[in-house]
């Protein structure tokens, strides 16, 4: 996806801008408060220390739970499938109707940089995931925002209220800063490594989906027509360089969009050869800040 390694250096960006691609922020001068540094550490930690399943609240459904997801490995052999991990209630998810592969691509210097994940409270709500990691790190990263999205979402108050929508853009926000907290922390490095995330969240008392995305991990809607047939609906739309409006973004923040003389409109700096991403937003990434 055009990303690569690279040197961070003391003076390379300020914490305080967002990515090119994303929009303007008012750039205040400095590095962020101690307070608010403090804060992000707190929450990095509380999260960390917490399993999925520790993060849902007692006495809401006498139904089962359980979550099952991918897990980060070095294996580069193509097309193998990605290894698993289950936790809560030991059921077969078949039997729940979940279906699911994920399989390394050709790209042989990279393991599989996808990372996934599903969480069901039987008769009450699902969470599902998918997240396309890109750059050097980007499995590690796609692996962080696996973990760490789902819970920010179920420790916000307004989860399942009539406030989803703002609860779910504040929550990728979050994860954003706690990606930039983690790559200051050396965990992994975030400058030119990223990764997609589109997020569903399934109430089953209302039979209502709520769909929040970034990047180019489309969603899509499965029906059956018959027996031998089905059909696909896209549920969200790509960011794109090349669409109208995400490129008159990114030039009002001051970036370019270029093709690439193949097949993608890439992203740049306006005065520079980095971040050449083929999508509009995403998280990670910091370099392009």
């Amino acid at each position: 996806m055009g990303c690569g390694g690279s040197k961070t250096t003391a003076n390379q960006v300020s914490q305080n801008r967002r990515r090119l691609s994303v929009g303007h922020v008012d750039d205040t001068g400095g590095s962020a408060g101690q307070d608010t540094e403090d804060e992000v550490r707190g929450l990095v930690k509380e999260l960390d220390a917490a399993s999925l399943m520790a993060m849902l609240k007692d006495g809401e459904t006498q139904g089962r739970r359980f979550s099952i997801g991918s897990i980060t490995d070095q294996g580069k052999q193509q097309f193998a499938n990605k290894k698993t991990t289950q936790d809560g209630d030991k059921v077969d998810p078949v039997s729940y109707g979940l279906g699911y592969t994920c399989r390394k691509g050709l790209k042989p210097e990279s393991p599989n940089q996808d990372s996934w994940m599903v969480l069901k409270v039987e008769s009450d709500v699902s969470i599902y995931g998918v997240f396309d990691g890109h750059g050097k790190q980007g499995h590690d990263i796609s692996n962080y925002v696996k973990d760490t999205l789902p819970k920010l979402i179920l420790k916000d108050e307004r989860f399942k209220t009539k406030h989803m929508k703002e609860m779910l853009m504040d929550s990728f926000k979050k994860v954003q800063q706690l990606v930039a907290a983690q790559d200051r922390a050396k965990k992994f490095n975030a400058q030119m490594s990223g990764t997609t995330a589109t997020l569903v969240v399934h109430d089953h008392t209302q039979g209502k989906l709520t769909i929040a995305h970034v990047a180019d991990s489309t969603c899509v809607l499965g029906s059956v027509k018959d027996a031998e047939s089905g059909e696909g609906k896209a549920l969200t739309r790509d960011h794109k360089p090349n669409l109208s409006e995400e490129r008159a973004r990114i030039e009002k923040a001051g970036g370019r969009v270029v093709f690439d003389g193949y097949a993608n409109h890439r992203v740049y700096a306006k005065n520079g050869r980095y971040p050449g991403l083929n999508m509009s937003r995403c998280l990670g990434d910091l370099m392009g800040h």
